[in-house]
This record gives structure tokens, C-alpha cells and sequence, in this order.
């Protein structure tokens, strides 16, 4: 190593020329070359340490994201899997629920136990059906005879209930009209017209009333709570007869 400031040799590793005294600007430099790239492997390994555990992360959110879907998806089908269990349940459940309460109808029908039907039908309320349909028919007629028979003992008889007695009748005689000459094939015919049987009977014998008469009361298109002015006519014609009073 020959010194640049005055001549002398010396030795390449020498950190300065022992004559002068100066530095070896060429060692220091190599130095310094060396400390940088040293310095510079070092930011490059911390790099691709950096560039491993983010891979490594990545693979760790990729799976563990993997893992909650797969559970997510599993929690799903298990959820439908109870919810078709349960749902299948509850309709067997109610299925035999329905079955229990149709022959129950069914064994007062056949007994001709109406009174019993009746009290059965409105005293299981939570159960609805419509394979019910053919007792519901009997229900409903036999609710216009509940109040037709009611005043067969009543004393006295007013106008108003004479009213009532005929706006029931005719409410039973439509919906007989309706139930037996609909597509429907309830069986249930014959149990109509016995009910409007027994009405007219009433009527004949308890307010005296003539076939025409009857037959005038049939023919009364009635609405929902309204008046009905041919009912009254009638009305008044069987309190005139049979001399009953307004009610003071």
C-alpha cells in the first residue's frame, strides 16, 4: 500500500501509514463497504423474514377463515336438519291431534248425539279442520234449533220474540237449501231436514202458523242484522191472533 500523502509503502491492512500518520482512505472505505452491505443484508433478511411470516399469516387467515366457514355451513345444516325434525313433529303431533278430535265428532254423529257434537266441536277450539266441514254443518243448524227450542217453554211470548223465532227459522232453512243442493256429499241431508222438520212443527203448532205463512217466512231475503219488513208483516199478524202484547 503505497500512502497517497507522502509516498511511503505500508501494509494494505494497516488502519493508517505509519510515517504521516494519515488514514488509509482505502481500508477505511472497504470498511464502510463492508458495514454497509452488511447493514443491507440485514434490512434484506428482515425482509424476507417479514415476507415468510406474512405468508405464513396469510395461510394461518386462510385456513382458520376455511375452518369458520366450514363450521358456519355445518351449523346451517344441522339447523335445518332439527328444524325438519322438528317441523315433521309437530305435524305428526297435530296430525294425530286431528285424527283424535274427528272421531271424537264423529262417534257423537253417529250416535245422533247433536247436543254432545256441538258441545265437543266449540269445547276443542285450538283444533281446526276442515275435514271437519260435514259437522260443522250440523253445528251450525243445530245453533238456529237452539233458539228456536229455547221459546218453547218461554212464557210469555213477545213480538220481538216472535221476531227472533222467525228470523231463526229462516236462517235454518237457508242454509238447508244450501248444504243439501251444493256439490258437497256430507251425508248430511237427511239430518238438515229433519232439523227444518221440527222447526216448521214448532211453528204450526206453538204460534199456529199456516203452510203459506211458512213458506212466506222461507222466501224473506234477509241481511245480516238488518229488518225485515215481511217478518214483521207476519209478526204482527201472529200477536194480533194469538193477542201478544208489547212487553212494558
Amino acid at each position: 500500500m503505497v500512502c497517497k500523502y507522502c509516498g511511503a509503502e505500508f501494509e494494505d491492512n494497516a488502519p493508517q501509514c505509519p510515517f504521516c500518520h494519515s488514514e488509509n482512505t482505502e481500508l477505511a472505505e472497504r470498511i464502510y463497504k463492508k458495514q454497509v452491505g452488511e447493514v443491507l443484508g440485514k434490512i434484506r433478511n428482515v425482509k424476507e423474514e417479514a415476507k415468510k411470516e406474512e405468508r405464513r399469516i396469510s395461510r394461518k387467515a386462510v385456513k382458520i377463515f376455511l375452518v369458520s366457514v366450514a363450521v358456519l355451513l355445518a351449523v346451517i345444516a344441522l339447523w335445518h336438519i332439527v328444524s325438519e325434525v322438528i317441523s315433521v313433529v309437530k305435524i305428526n303431533t297435530e296430525k294425530k291431534k286431528e285424527d283424535v278430535y274427528l272421531a271424537e265428532l264423529d262417534a257423537y254423529y253417529q250416535k245422533g248425539d247433536y247436543d254432545g257434537l256441538k258441545e265437543y266441536y266449540y269445547g276443542s277450539s285450538d283444533v281446526f279442520t276442515f275435514r271437519a266441514e260435514k259437522y260443522r254443518e250440523v253445528v251450525y243448524a243445530l245453533g238456529y234449533m237452539y233458539n228456536i227450542r229455547r221459546f218453547e217453554t218461554e212464557e210469555p211470548l213477545f213480538p220481538i220474540t216472535i221476531y227472533a223465532i222467525l228470523e231463526d227459522f229462516n236462517g235454518l232453512y237457508r242454509l238447508t237449501e244450501e248444504k243439501t243442493n251444493d256439490s258437497t256429499v256430507y251425508g248430511n241431508e237427511d239430518v238438515l231436514l229433519g232439523f227444518l222438520a221440527e222447526a216448521e212443527e214448532f211453528l204450526k203448532e206453538t204460534l199456529g202458523m199456516t203452510e203459506a205463512g211458512i213458506e212466506a217466512v222461507k222466501e224473506a231475503k234477509l241481511e245480516n242484522g238488518s229488518f225485515d219488513s215481511t217478518l214483521q208483516d207476519i209478526t204482527d199478524e201472529i200477536c194480533n191472533r194469538l193477542g201478544i202484547k208489547e212487553e212494558y
